[in-house]
């Protein structure tokens, strides 16, 4: 339950996955579908879980509502897909999010998962063709012994990379680049599975035989290509230590306004030039969508990602008349920006008073 209440995308995510686990394993075990249907009704309608689904459903409708459903942040992942980032990406960005040596290994694996239910589940299919006989169809031995690791970590794959290419059959409209990060994990059991069946069926000469000194030359190389691609990646991902520094600023300045700010007071923060500004939401605890902030330009330049420009006008330019309309009808009273980058366009206005400043932070409190 704590899942749907802190992070709805990991929510949304595992919605789907169960779904679809549920389905694949149906399917998987084609000729036991019933008795697979049989003992999961059993499950669902006994006791302990009644109990527990009659809790959840007291505690989501009587004690607290999520917030991303009451105050629609819904809206931001479920629908058609809309903003630039959100239409799906290509086969080599998602081969780039997960990593080379992942994908390639990792969909070895999946294909040797697959190929045994799939054998099964043609010759079912055949053997009920030549009967003539629907009922053959579900021919089991009577009883249900299904191991849903594999339905599950095929559905778990299936969905993340389906979402992270084609969200649009979904219809959700959601981040894929952010999506592709979670391909990670399955891919690397996959990955796992893969290296270990090679492993032992050259060991045990199912296949063919190799040279034991073209074998070890092969995974030598094959370790060599992986280990760099991963250095790669890191060197791609992890942040310096500035960035750290950076990133303590910020937390020092949210926790500030969090402590001296009344709960009818808005806030707005800069997503360009703060680092780590998104954090700044765990400080506040009052909506999802809180505090305001300046996206990134190309978001308002591309005519699709932001229909709004307040946001940008009230820290680029809060000068204009334009912004000052702004800054009234929304009723924001404080602004966090940039020192370095965003400070100069305010220091001169005599309706925008700095009330606190560290080395990278300033805020400005708005007069009325």
């Amino acid at each position: 339950m704590a899942l749907f209440y802190t992070h709805h995308l990991s929510a949304l995510l595992f919605a789907i996955i169960l779904i679809f686990s549920a389905a694949s394993a149906l399917l998987l075990h084609f000729g036991k579908s019933h008795l697979i249907l049989w003992d999961w009704a059993k499950l669902v309608f006994s006791k302990p879980v009644l109990i527990f689904l009659a809790f959840a459903a007291f505690f989501f409708f009587a004690v607290h509502t999520p917030s991303y459903i009451t105050n629609k942040a819904v809206e931001t992942v479920v629908g058609g897909p809309s903003k630039i980032d959100h239409v799906g990406l290509t086969l080599d960005k998602f081969i780039s999010a997960v990593g080379e040596p992942r994908f390639v290994l990792g969909s070895v694996g999946f294909l040797l998962l697959l190929a045994p239910f799939a054998g099964k589940f043609f010759a079912s299919i055949s053997g009920a063709l030549r009967k003539k006989s629907f009922s053959a169809l579900f021919a089991g031995t009577g009883k249900s012994e299904v191991g849903y690791q594999n339905a599950i970590l095929l559905s778990w794959t299936v969905i993340i990379f389906l979402i992270s290419l084609y969200p649009t059959i979904f219809l959700l409209d959601i981040p894929s680049s952010r999506v592709s990060n979670y391909g990670s994990y399955p891919l690397s059991i996959l990955a796992a599975i893969a290296l270990v069946r090679i492993v032992v069926s050259l060991k045990n000469g199912n296949f063919f035989t190799l040279n034991k000194q073209l074998a070890a030359g092969g995974f030598i190389l094959f370790f060599s290509y992986a280990t760099i691609a991963g250095f790669r990646d890191n060197s791609q991902f992890v942040t310096s230590s500035d960035n750290y520094a950076k990133t303590v600023q910020t937390f020092h300045a949210s926790e500030y306004l969090a402590r001296n700010t009344a709960p009818s007071d808005n806030v707005l923060s800069d997503h360009v030039y703060v680092a780590a500004d998104s954090w700044s939401k765990l400080y506040f605890m009052r909506d999802y969508n809180f505090p305001f902030y300046r996206a990134n330009f190309s978001r308002y330049q591309n005519g699709v990602d932001k229909e709004e420009f307040c946001t940008l006008n009230m820290i680029s330019s809060p000068e204009t008349e334009e912004s000052d309309r702004c800054f009234d009808e929304l009723g924001m009273d404080y602004v966090m920006v940039s020192k370095k980058n965003d400070s100069s366009q305010f220091s001169d206005l005599d309706d925008f008073w700095q009330i606190y400043s560290n080395e990278e932070l300033i805020i400005y409190h708005k007069a009325k």
